[in-house]
């Protein structure tokens, strides 16, 4: 190539790249269903980072481990008796988290609580019943997560069979820290996920220059509509949630207090989990 087409070819090189669109941030949503509820995630980027099928690959294996409405998912196993299953970290995290709080709060959460919630009709079966002190007094034997433990071969052990494991008040937090930790880790730096009404968002609304904003749905509204009764940036969601409390007069003082200092550690915390 002599030196004038060298030059020519340069010059239209250069023209091709000056005219390349530049990509620029814009919002990406994913949405699905999810452990019995839906699920959503937008996120900022400059272009697609995460698919679908990632997220409902990943929440399928979450699933295989800790509900209890998968005959096929571990900890299903382990309620009906199956000493030999060999707990995955899903479910490991989520029992040292359980033990954690078990202990913060002296007994008062406690994920043993199954039996008792099967009792009631409120489990996988959803058959309601009537339930007498008898039956609870009967059951309560059951109950208590010093009577579990996660051995060194990451099996459990129960001293009674019967105990009945059941993390949904847990888990469920816990599954969009495992979401938000995988989409942080594809790079993307500014994102809020939902997983049934469990909510964590990271970095700014860097499109529109502001919070994350969320809504909260009106409890009262019927299935054909979608009303929400306030809107809070999650940057003072803490404030927001507390004046909220102050003005319930009907809480005694000792349980507003006590949601006072629940609200404070989960609103504030790192991780959904807790």
């Amino acid at each position: 190539m002599d030196t004038k087409h060298f030059y020519s070819f340069l010059l239209v090189l250069i023209t091709l790249i000056s005219c390349k669109k530049e990509k620029v941030d814009a919002f990406y949503t994913i949405q699905g269903e999810a452990q019995g509820s839906t699920y959503s995630i937008k996120y900022i980027a400059n272009e697609e980072m995460v698919t679908k099928a990632q997220i409902d690959s990943l929440l399928l294996a979450f699933d295989l481990s800790l509900s209890t409405y998968r005959k096929d998912s571990q900890i299903s196993k382990i309620n009906t008796g199956d000493s030999t299953v060999i707990v995955d970290p899903f479910f490991i995290e989520t029992f040292k988290a359980s033990d954690i709080i078990y202990t913060e709060t002296n007994g008062l959460f406690d994920p043993t609580i199954g039996v008792l919630v099967n009792a009631y009709g409120f489990g996988p079966d959803h058959e309601r019943k009537d339930v007498t002190q008898i039956q609870i007094d009967s059951l309560l034997q059951f109950v208590g997560f010093d009577k579990v433990k996660l051995n060194p071969n990451n099996t459990i052990s129960k001293k009674y069979k019967a105990t009945y494991f059941d993390f949904n008040a847990i888990a469920q937090g816990y599954s969009v820290d495992v979401v938000s930790n995988f989409i942080q880790a594809k790079g993307i730096q500014t994102a809020i996920v939902e997983i049934g009404g469990e909510l964590f968002a990271f970095g700014k609304n860097t499109i529109n220059k502001k919070e994350w904003i969320v809504g909260i749905d009106d409890p009262l509204q019927t299935q054909d509509e979608r009303k929400l009764i306030a809107t809070i940036k999650l940057k003072i969601l803490e404030w927001q949630l507390l004046e909220i409390i102050e003005k319930l007069q009907l809480i005694q003082l000792q349980e507003k207090n006590l949601f006072i200092q629940l609200i404070q550690k989960q609103v504030s915390h790192k991780e959904a989990i807790f």
